[in-house]
């Protein structure tokens, strides 16, 4: 049910949207997605975990869900011809997006999983390592409207290209600066946070260009299960990388998987896709 409501969600959302403001619509959702996924642990920790309090809790907040659907001046937008497409001819169509949508999958919840781990292991106190976390966090959070803004104004590809070269560029530079943090190492942190989020944004909107109203659904069902695909693969291979590479091993999976995408969508470019 949830994934249901995840899809409609933005299948709705990329419909509604102008091509010129179209990766701005999507940075303000991803904003707003990484904002409950960070709110919702702390609310977990105000009734705490006990008896029937947070289930009551959780079902509160998913009806709260429901305020803004209730007051939306504009209803959903008509589908005047059914959808033809399935979920592989999706990614076969558009193999960048869809690889875009793995690679946000894997980076953000292999970094957002294991980087508290990291720092406890490099020296970090566990309060360093939380305050670490909490950087990458809040750079989720604030960047995805800029982001936005860049891939409205100039091409989304290459945007999402630059992206994932921040991404790589970040997971090596985070070993290196993590020993001395200081001004620099916690504005690479912030920046890193959010760029590694904003590709999951910039791909829908990459999927908004490519796919007519009646396709939207089925393509969007795909780039979500890529996107979870990613999800779970991330944290277990970048922690498995991690054990046998104490050092560097969080951080080569994930700048390797950034340059694969990179990789990628430089030769989609160059073949014309």
């Amino acid at each position: 049910i949830g994934v249901v409501h995840w899809i409609a969600s933005e299948t709705w959302l990329n419909m509604l949207a102008r091509d010129s403001s179209r990766s701005r619509v999507m940075g303000v959702y991803a904003t707003v997605m990484a904002g409950g996924f960070a709110s919702g642990p702390v609310l977990l920790t105000l009734p705490g975990t006990a008896g029937w309090i947070p289930f009551a809790a959780i079902a509160a907040a998913s009806l709260f869900a429901l305020v803004p659907l209730l007051l939306i001046g504009s209803a959903p937008p008509a589908l005047d011809r059914p959808m033809h497409l399935d979920l592989f001819g999706a990614m076969r169509t558009v193999p960048l997006v869809i690889a875009a949508a793995l690679a946000a999958g894997f980076v953000d919840t292999a970094l957002f999983t294991l980087i508290p781990v990291y720092g406890v292991r490099a020296g970090q106190t566990t309060e360093l390592a939380v305050l670490t976390l909490g950087v990458f966090t809040a750079g989720n959070l604030f960047l995805q409207y800029p982001l936005g803004w860049i891939a409205d104004h100039t091409d989304r590809r290459w945007t999402a290209v630059a992206t994932a070269t921040i991404v790589a560029l970040g997971a090596i530079a985070f070993p290196l600066m993590l020993p001395q943090p200081g001004p620099a190492f916690w504005s690479m942190l912030f920046v890193w946070g959010g760029v590694s989020w904003g590709l999951y944004g910039i791909g829908l909107a990459l999927l908004g260009d490519r796919f007519r109203p009646e396709q939207l659904a089925a393509a969007n069902a795909a780039f979500v299960m890529t996107y979870q695909a990613g999800a779970i693969t991330g944290p277990v291979l970048a922690g498995v990388a991690l054990d046998h590479w104490p050092v560097y091993g969080l951080t080569t999976a994930v700048s390797l998987v950034a340059g694969l995408f990179i990789l990628l969508a430089v030769a989609a470019a160059l073949l014309g896709r």
